[in-house]
Formats: structure tokens, sequence, C-alpha cells
């Protein structure tokens, strides 16, 4: 393995953000719901196990996602072979819109000082365990901002409700909406997968192993990431810069991680299919699997 990898799943383990379970459906939703959604139990241990998980941890991973109804096992012979569950196909989906949604940071950059219908929500003070309203978004102490507005959905439990347009979103609130230890885990996704040096050099199951590594740190953080307006993005919002390295380091990666699977990645049918959908679309458009 490249040893700049190496150095990474070091730290990467050391922070034990490598759940054998979380990088099984990492794989599966960036690499194999594209390719048809079936995979063998081979070729998922050949990836983990380049990673240095051993075949019994991967054994006892696949077993964990079966019972919990993530995933479904079929056996052929002496070969088993997995797919998602009926029931876990959407939370992929909504993900993956997500995950490889295109990066906005010029549109927030732009609008992040007016737009749109708004509303603030006010609670009574000292309003022990005050009602949200429906999507609203805590902003202090029993206080809600709301987009796009409809008085008759916001209203709730006799609170204040004023509407009107959004003028200004000034950085102390977006870093109030975004917890510090999530603001340094987009630093650190960035500093450290900027230390792999020779990308286009690397092995095709070594640009697979990043691959994978730099989806599961990237959506690992996004979807524990408040979903804000883009309205309530300030240009300092992490999440723009790093999806901007992300893209470009994903976009490194692709032919040499896919050769790898068109050669060695195997299916119930036998080699697995090609893509359904060009990947190389990811980050770029509103890419949906």
């Amino acid at each position: 393995m490249d040893k700049d990898i190496s150095l990474l799943l070091a730290q990467l383990q050391k922070d034990k953000s490598l759940k054998v379970w979380s990088l099984i459906v990492t794989l599966f939703g960036d690499a194999v719901v594209s390719r048809g959604g079936n995979v063998s139990a081979k070729t998922i241990q050949a990836v983990l196990g380049s990673m240095g998980i051993g075949a019994g941890a991967v054994r006892t991973a696949l077993s964990r996602l079966a019972s919990d109804n993530w995933i479904e096992r079929q056996k052929l012979g002496r070969e088993s072979f997995y797919e998602l569950a009926k029931d876990g196909y959407a939370p992929f989906e909504k993900a993956s819109v997500r995950i490889y949604a295109p990066a906005h940071a010029k549109a927030a950059k732009k609008n992040h000082n007016k737009g749109g219908s708004w509303a603030m929500s006010l609670a009574q003070p000292g309003t022990a365990g005050a009602t949200a309203p429906k999507d609203g978004i805590a902003v202090a102490n029993n206080c809600w901002l709301s987009f796009h507005a409809d008085n008759n959905k916001i209203a709730a439990n006799n609170n204040l409700v004023i509407t009107g347009e959004l003028n200004n979103v000034p950085n102390w609130l977006t870093d109030a909406l975004l917890p510090e230890p999530l603001r340094l885990g987009y630093e650190t996704l960035m500093t450290r997968f900027s230390s792999i040096k020779n990308i286009k050099q690397l092995s095709p199951i070594d640009a697979l192993v990043l691959r994978c590594l730099l989806i599961h740190e990237w959506r690992r953080l996004l979807l524990r990431t408040p979903l804000l307006p883009i309205e309530l993005q300030t240009k300092s919002w992490p999440e723009h810069a790093c999806r901007q390295h992300v893209h470009a380091l994903y976009h490194q990666l692709i032919d040499g991680s896919e050769a790898w699977l068109d050669e060695h990645g195997t299916s119930v049918h036998g080699p697995l299919p090609s893509a359904i959908k060009d990947i190389h679309h990811r980050f770029t458009t509103h890419y949906n699997q």
C-alpha cells in the first residue's frame, strides 16, 4: 500500500472513525449501488482487507447489517452475495443527493445577505419545553427561523411570529449553528487528504481504498452537519471549501478505482456490471444514483 495512505489509515484508526459496518455502507453507496447493487463478499473483503481489516471483522459487520435489515444475503454454492434490502434504498438515495451535490459557494457568497420569505418564531420568555415550529432552525433559546414561511404552519403554542425579508446574516450566527467539532472535522479532512502525493500514480486498489476513505469521512461529517438554507450559509461556511476539495480529489481517483472494480469486482451475475450512470457527473450536477 502507498505509504501516505497507510499513514492516513493510521490517523483515522486512531480517531476510531473507521467502523467496519459503516465502511461497508460507504462502499455500497459509492461503488456498488451505481453498478446494479449486488456484490460478492469476496469483493467486499478484498477492498476492506486492503485497509488492514480482517475477514472475520468483515463477516461480523455483514451479519450485523443483515440482521438490521440494511442488506440481504444470497448464497450461491460456497459464495455469498449481498445487496441493499428493499427498505435500505431510500436512505442511500436521499444521502447521495446531498453527498454528491455540486459546490455552491458562489451562490452563498452572492446571496448570504438577503433572500426570500422568512419568519422568526419566539416563545414566551421562561417557557420550559417550548415547541419549535416545523422546519424551524434554532438560533437562540426559544427562538427559531423558518425559511419560505407559512404562518399557519409555524405558529405554535402561542409563539410570537415575525415575518419579512432576511437582510443580514452575520458570521456569529452561522458559527453558532455549526458545532466546533464539525468545523474542525472539515479542516482535518482537507489537511489529511491533502497529504496524499502522486495521486495519478496510485495502484487501482489504492485508488479505490482512498476513494472509499474520502467518501466515508465526507459522508460522516456532512450527514451530521445542519442542512441550512443557502441564505444562512455565509461564505465562511466550511462545507463549501471542503466540498470543492473532495470533488477535486474524487475525480482524480475515479478512473483508477473504477478500473479495479471492472477487473476484480464480482456479483451474483458474474463480473460487476459497469456503472449505470457516469459517476464523473458526481459533484458537477445534481446527481442521483
